[in-house]
């Protein structure tokens, strides 16, 4: 009877022990998972606030290109302007230098003719 009592009583020293193990790993296990719970959430934040950061910028810079895009349409429609007038004072040149041309010419003919 001793015996049995000594070998139970072992056994629940075992058993106890093994329960408070089992307990100790389980605290553990729950700070590691608020630990992780902890820094996902700490994530999750922060991807949002970049997320929100992106969109920003994504917006800033669609608006800055179209302004960029509307000055190079304005500039676009100033040089052509520019090129127009250009070929319009060539042609006036040449036009000019045609009839000069022509005038030196008869003048040339009738100094050949006298």
């Amino acid at each position: 009877l001793r015996e049995e009592k000594e070998a139970r009583s072992s056994s629940d020293a075992i058993l106890h022990a093994q329960i408070r193990k089992e307990r100790e790993r389980n605290e553990r296990l729950t700070k590691r998972l608020q630990n992780a719970e902890s820094t996902l959430e700490s994530k999750e934040k922060e991807v949002m606030r970049l997320n929100d950061i992106v969109d920003k910028l994504a917006t800033e810079s669609s608006n800055k290109l179209m302004a960029l895009e509307a000055v190079v349409r304005t500039r676009n429609i100033h040089y052509k302007q520019k090129i127009l007038e250009q070929e319009a004072i060539i042609i006036q040149h040449n036009s000019d230098f045609e009839s000069l041309q022509r005038r030196v010419v008869a003048l040339m003919e009738q100094k050949t003719l006298e």
